[in-house]
C-alpha cells in the first residue's frame, strides 16, 4: 500500500536539463505566501487559491488562470522557456543572471 506525499511531486524538463520538487518550490515561494510554513504551502499550491500580499484567498472560479500555481509557477516557467526576462518573478528571485544553458 502506498501513501501520497507532496514530496513525490517533481517538475522536470529532460529537454532543458532541469528538475525540482514541490518542497524546493514551496521554499522558493515562501516569501510570496507571507513566510507560511512550507508544509502549508505544499497543501494549498494546487488549490483554487490566489495569493495577495502574502495572504491566501480562495478563488470563486475553479481552475482560474489567477490561481497561485498558474501565476507563481507556470507563467514564469513559460516566460523563461520563451526567453523572456523573468528575474523579477518570485519563482526566480535570486537566480543568476549569468547562468547559461548547457549545450
Amino acid at each position: 500500500s502506498s501513501t501520497f506525499s507532496y514530496q513525490s511531486i517533481i517538475f522536470a524538463s529532460a529537454k532543458d536539463g532541469w528538475a525540482f520538487g514541490l518542497r524546493e518550490l514551496a521554499k522558493v515561494l515562501r516569501p510570496a505566501f507571507g513566510n507560511a510554513p512550507i508544509t502549508a504551502i505544499e497543501r494549498v499550491l494546487f488549490d483554487d487559491v490566489t495569493v495577495d500580499d502574502g495572504k491566501v484567498k480562495k478563488l470563486r472560479t475553479p481552475c482560474s488562470s489567477d490561481a497561485a500555481f498558474a501565476t507563481l509557477v507556470l507563467s514564469p516557467l513559460f516566460k523563461l522557456l520563451d526567453g523572456d526576462d523573468v528575474l523579477s518573478e518570485p519563482l526566480l528571485a535570486g537566480a543568476s543572471t549569468t547562468a547559461k544553458k548547457k549545450e
